[in-house]
C-alpha cells in the first residue's frame, strides 16, 4: 500500500471516529464564486454552491485526499503527530489553536445627564412627567438602560470584563476622579457585582470627564492580550481646569460667561469654569494613547445631544472601532440595541 493509501486510510478512521465532522454537511449549501470560496468540508463549487468531493482531484495540494466527502490533508492523524506551535490536527492539517476571544473593558459616563429619559422611547419621552430633564421613578433613563444592558447577561464574545467609572468620586463633585472599578481580565461575576456597590448604585452627577477615564482605562490595561475599549457616554467630554479660554460650552444646561450671562452648550465664547468647556482634544488625545499600545476604543452613544455629535464622533474615528456609515459612534436607545453594539465591537476584525 503506497503513502497516499495509507493516508486515505487513516482520514476515513479520523472521519469515522469524529461525530460526522468529515462528511462534508455542514458547510454543503454554501455559496460559491469558485472553489476557493468553499470549506475543506465540502470543497467543490458545483453550480454555485459548495458541494462534497467525490474523488482525490477535487482536492488541493494541501488538502489533498477525499474522503467522506471532505478534503484531508497528510500531515497528521492526531494530536501527537502536531508540534507545539501548531498542536492541533484538524482534517488532517497541524494547526494552531484558535486565538482567545478579546476582553472588553467598559469606560462609563457618570455624568448627570445620564439620569435624563433615553431618546427614542414610545409615547417621546414619558419616562420624564414632569419635564424638569430627569426619569421619573418608573421610567427608563440613560443610566438604568446602561446597567439592565450590561448586567442582563454574558456579552458573547467577550473574553473577560472590566470597568472604569469616570467622575467616581474625590474631591471636585463636578469633575471628580475616575475610579477602576472592575479589573480588566475579570470575570463576569465581578462584572455584574460591581453594580451592587456605591459608586454604581447611587444616581450620576457632575461633569464628563472623559479624557481622564479613558487614562486610567491605559492604566489599568498594562500590556499583553487583546482588549476593546467601549466608552459609553451620552455628551460632550469637559472637565479640564487648566484648558484655554474662549472655548466651547459643553456644560448642560449652560455656561456662565464673563458677563454674568448663560451661554448655551456649543456657542463659543470667554466663560468663567474652563471645567465646563469642550474638552475634545484631551478625550481624543487619551483614545490614541490607548491605541498607539495596541487598544482600540469604541464609542456607543445613549441618548446622545445633538451637540455633542461631532466629538464623539472624533474619538470613535481615532479609536479605530468605528461604526458603518455616520460619524463612527455606534448609538443605542434601548438595551437590545447597546448589548448588539457591544456585541458587534468585540466581533469586529
Amino acid at each position: 500500500m503506497d503513502f497516499r493509501s495509507i493516508a486515505a486510510a487513516g482520514v476515513l478512521l479520523l472521519a469515522g471516529c469524529s461525530g460526522g465532522s468529515g462528511s462534508g454537511g455542514e458547510e454543503a449549501g454554501q455559496r460559491c464564486a469558485d472553489a476557493s470560496a468553499c470549506p475543506a468540508s465540502a470543497p467543490v463549487c458545483d453550480g454555485g454552491v459548495c458541494a462534497p468531493c467525490t474523488g482525490d482531484e477535487q482536492c488541493t495540494e494541501r488538502r489533498p485526499v477525499c474522503a467522506a466527502g471532505a478534503c484531508y490533508g497528510v500531515e497528521c492523524a492526531g494530536d501527537a503527530e502536531c508540534d507545539e506551535e501548531k498542536p492541533l490536527c484538524s482534517m488532517g492539517i497541524c494547526t494552531a489553536p484558535p486565538p482567545p476571544p478579546p476582553g472588553l473593558l467598559v469606560v462609563l459616563d457618570r455624568s448627570g445627564t445620564m439620569g435624563r429619559c433615553v431618546e427614542g422611547l414610545a409615547g417621546g419621552g414619558s419616562c420624564d412627567a414632569d419635564g424638569d430633564g430627569t426619569a421619573e421613578a418608573a421610567g427608563v433613563s440613560r443610566w438604568e438602560l446602561v446597567r439592565a444592558a450590561l448586567t442582563a447577561g454574558p456579552l458573547q464574545g467577550a473574553g473577560g470584563y472590566g470597568l472604569v467609572v469616570a467622575n467616581a468620586g474625590g474631591g471636585d463633585p463636578l469633575c471628580g476622579e475616575a475610579a477602576v472599578e472592575v479589573e480588566p481580565g475579570s470575570g463576569w461575576q465581578a462584572f455584574v457585582d460591581a453594580w451592587r456597590g456605591p459608586i454604581l448604585a447611587a444616581p450620576p452627577s457632575g461633569g464628563t470627564p472623559i479624557a481622564a477615564a479613558l487614562t486610567s482605562a491605559l492604566g489599568a490595561l498594562g500590556g499583553g492580550g487583546e482588549t476593546r475599549v467601549v466608552l459609553i457616554t451620552d455628551g460632550e467630554p469637559n472637565c479640564d481646569p487648566n484648558h484655554p479660554m474662549p472655548c466651547v460650552c459643553a456644560n448642560e444646561p449652560g455656561c456662565p460667561d464673563d458677563k454674568g450671562e448663560m451661554a448655551s452648550p456649543g456657542i463659543h465664547g470667554w466663560f468663567r469654569d474652563a471645567r465646563f468647556c469642550l474638552d475634545q482634544d484631551d478625550a481624543v488625545a487619551a483614545v490614541e494613547a490607548l491605541r498607539d499600545v495596541g487598544f482600540r476604543t469604541a464609542v456607543v452613544a445613549v441618548g446622545i445631544e445633538a451637540d455633542a455629535r461631532g466629538a464623539l464622533g472624533a474619538m470613535a474615528r481615532a479609536g479605530g472601532l468605528e461604526a458603518a456609515g455616520g460619524d463612527g459612534a455606534h448609538r443605542a436607545a434601548t438595551r437590545t440595541a447597546l448589548i448588539e453594539a457591544i456585541e458587534a465591537i468585540l466581533a469586529a476584525e
